[in-house]
């Protein structure tokens, strides 16, 4: 079976986001995908790699929430400013961060 190494991430950011950081594991995820376990190794290195390519990911995730939201809050500045002054108020930002990310944040070392 052939994968691609983004839906190989993507598998793994759902495994972590499932089981916790704890039990993400080249086996599990492996099983997950119905492969043999030495086959990931034709994807990524070993779990640190997979794990920075899993981070890289929810980072681009979270920049485009981030630049998405700023244009919304952009097109809601313009039509508060069309308010009168006292039924001013900024729009909230949107800041969900998918739960894979927080599970990998609090399974990092010092929190």
């Amino acid at each position: 079976m052939k994968i691609s190494r983004e839906a190989l991430v993507a598998e793994g950011l759902a495994l972590v986001e499932e089981r916790g950081l704890a039990k993400l594991n080249m086996r599990a995820l492996a099983d997950r995908l119905g492969m043999q376990q030495s086959s990931l190794y034709w994807y990524v290195r070993n779990k640190d790699e997979l794990m920075g390519l899993m981070i890289a990911s929810l980072y681009r995730q979270a920049l485009e929430a981030v630049a998405a939201g700023a244009a919304r809050c952009q097109r809601l500045g313009g039509l508060s400013q069309s308010l009168p002054p006292g039924r001013r108020r900024p729009p909230a930002a949107p800041h969900r961060w998918p739960r894979a990310l927080r599970a990998m944040v609090a399974g990092l070392p010092g929190e």
